[in-house]
């Protein structure tokens, strides 16, 4: 059987692509793991989970948990450089035969029972070329189509044994893995520079909060100590004003671990009738309820001023005469800080945290000067951190387009 050449192709290659089902590309089928038993004495090996599968485009042996099982059993299923592993079965149809590869140290490594190794031919078949293949939206398409769904969708190894590949010569196969391997590594890199600025932050807010860092003013002087407020002093509840029309379009969420505040687009289901929703201002406080310790929470910023949201997702009015908007946010969110504040939370079942119980937190208020000096330093590392995210997207979208376009 032939297929189409793909749209974009090495110009040193031609000669049309051959289509083969998985199984044909595959040392002796598809194999399962291993069952751990806790109460086997044994000797400690690693093992591939299933929560292993989602942490990147590879598998990191040093992040794989030890087990006890027996050397007969864990000959049996002894994982090697190239093995490609799937997810047996998933909550969403999507995640079933996530694939992930590239094993580079496989000694004394094992896999989950849960999961479905497929060994390649490597004299016809390069595992990366074959891992890359399958992140391909059509290649995603097949294996959703065989999964089956009671509680959970699952996929077994007749199903993925089905499953087609269109695939040149080995050499063309291994110079487009090579290529996408470079590309990969470019992305690791940004995501490994942007980790190192959160880390950064994250110590320098420490620092900064401990007053272990201090600023000067523009004589060269120390500013006045710190004053400590409650929250109440600097926050007030505003004026409730209901919207003549709700419209849906313009209902505001916050986003958990502070990822800021979005346009809710899941309101399809809402029942507007049920609920109270109240007009919204620019430069105010935001939050939810039911997950201020969980870093939900914001400054409304001009773009969604008149906007709305519930009464379990309040605002409050900032005292600017004392504080300065960014500074609260800053100091609210470090995760160290707005973990503990579940302390305060109150009811049954989904707990609250509501505005008098925000309002009894202390604070800790430099002159607005220094508030300044503390936001522009802050400031600075946010936005390499934000122009760092914008390249690692920038860069995702490119390689989702390079995926599209090198295989058929």
């Amino acid at each position: 059987m032939i297929s189409q050449n793909p749209q974009l192709r090495f110009p040193e290659f031609e000669g049309e692509w051959d289509i083969r089902k998985l199984v044909d590309l595959t040392e002796n089928g598809f194999s399962n793991g291993v069952f751990n038993d806790p109460q086997k004495v044994g000797r400690g090996y690693r093992i591939i989970n299933v929560k292993d599968m989602y942490v990147g485009d590879s598998i990191d042996v040093e992040t794989l948990t030890l087990v006890d099982i027996d050397e007969k059993e864990f000959k049996n299923n002894k994982v090697e450089y190239g093995d490609i592993f799937f997810t047996r079965s998933s909550l969403v149809k999507e995640g079933i035969a996530h694939t992930n590869v590239n094993i580079s140290k496989a000694e004394d490594i094992t896999y989950d029972g849960h999961l479905i190794r497929m060994r390649p031919i490597k004299k016809i078949s390069s595992p990366q070329f074959l891992a890359y293949n399958f992140t391909t939206s059509k290649s995603r398409l097949q294996f959703v189509k065989r999964g089956k769904t009671t509680t959970m969708t699952t996929i077994g190894q007749n199903d993925i044994a089905t499953v087609t590949i269109s695939f040149p010569s080995l050499p063309e196969q291994e110079k487009i893995a090579g290529f996408l391997s470079v590309v990969d590594e470019k992305l690791q890199a940004l995501k490994k520079k942007k980790e190192l600025l959160e880390q950064y932050k994250k110590s320098l807010m420490q620092k900064i909060f401990s007053r272990e860092i201090r600023f000067k003013d523009e004589h060269g002087e120390d500013f006045p100590d710190w004053e400590e407020k409650k929250l109440g002093d600097i926050l007030s509840i505003p004026n409730k004003t209901r919207p003549k029309i709700i419209d849906k379009t313009k209902i505001l969420t916050v986003k958990l671990h502070l990822k800021g505040i979005h346009i809710n687009e899941r309101t399809e289901s809402l029942s507007l009738g049920s609920t109270n929703y109240f007009v919204r201002h620019k430069d105010q406080f935001i939050y939810g309820k039911q997950n201020l310790f969980n870093g939900a929470f914001g400054i409304i910023p001009d773009e969604y001023d008149g906007f709305l949201s519930s009464g379990d997702v309040p605002t409050l009015n900032i005292d600017k005469t004392k504080i300065n908007s960014s500074y609260l946010y800053y100091f609210l969110g470090r995760k160290n800080y707005y973990k503990e504040l579940e302390s305060i939370a109150s009811g049954t079942g989904s707990k609250r945290i509501h505005e008098k119980e925000l309002f009894k937190l202390k604070i800790k208020l430099p002159t607005t000067i220094e508030q300044n000096k503390i936001i522009g330093l802050l400031s600075i590392i946010d936005k390499k951190i934000t122009n760092c995210q914008a390249q690692i997207d920038q860069m995702e979208t490119w390689k989702k387009g390079l995926l599209q376009k090198m295989f058929v």
